[in-house]
């Protein structure tokens, strides 16, 4: 994301630069979501997943991982994370409270 922001920047685009973000929290997703986007999904969340021993580990696998990348933009420096729920409320719930505390 850095290197996006950098030659954005060398463009002189000077618009906010908003990630956008699907928290990825089942095998069922990291199988679907490269054919369906065209996008890569990082290897260490590939392999949280699959470590994972059940649906349940999988998901809170997932949002740990989002967490801590969504922590890493932030302190790039970007002014807020779209959340991609795609229709599916609980993986965004659970990453905005893991974030932020579930009562703010």
């Amino acid at each position: 994301m850095r290197n996006f922001v950098e030659k954005a920047r060398e463009c002189g685009i000077t618009v906010p630069i908003i990630a956008g973000i699907k928290p990825v929290t089942s095998m069922a997703q990291i199988e679907m979501i490269p054919r369906a986007f065209n996008v890569n999904i990082p290897m260490a969340l590939i392999n949280s997943i699959e470590s994972a021993k059940t649906r349940k580990e999988e998901f809170a696998n997932g949002i740990k991982f989002m967490e801590v990348y969504v922590r890493q933009l932030l302190d790039l420096g970007l002014p807020g994370i779209h959340v991609f729920t795609m229709g599916k409320g609980a993986p965004a719930k659970a990453l905005l409270s893991s974030l932020f505390g579930g009562g703010r």
